[in-house]
């Protein structure tokens, strides 16, 4: 006799995300580097992956971090939604990704920041 995996299960199991999105940028919340030195942020998270500069003469330093989340799922599950029928599996990969981004003043401080992509936190 095959395990069956209750229906109720797998729908929650397909209406999850795919784990939780953490990254560095998430240790420490873009929105507390307001008002401190850019230097400070540099020596807590490390030199950004890019940078640009305003035509006004902000600084953007982008930091960008990017991961996949792969789980195997009931093959027959996802094709049909008969849980019960699901002897094979199949696997699904994700890819999570956040480029964090701050505007520097030309006095050196914080004074923005932004995230986007899917695998952000808010700040």
């Amino acid at each position: 006799m095959t395990p069956s995996i209750p229906r109720k299960l797998v729908a929650t199991m397909l209406a999850l995300p795919a784990g939780c999105a953490t990254t560095v940028q998430e240790k420490a919340k873009p929105a507390s580097w307001v008002g401190h030195e850019a230097g400070e942020l540099i020596r807590s998270w490390g030199p950004p992956t890019a940078s640009r500069v305003t035509p006004n003469g902000d600084t953007l330093p982008i930091w960008s971090s990017t991961r996949s989340v792969t789980r195997s799922l009931p093959s027959k599950a996802i094709r049909n939604g008969n849980a019960d029928d699901a002897r094979t599996y199949q696997r699904q990969t994700r890819r999570f990704w956040c480029d964090t981004t701050f505007t520097i003043d030309a006095a050196g401080r914080i004074s923005d920041w932004r995230c986007q992509g899917n695998g952000c936190a808010s700040g």
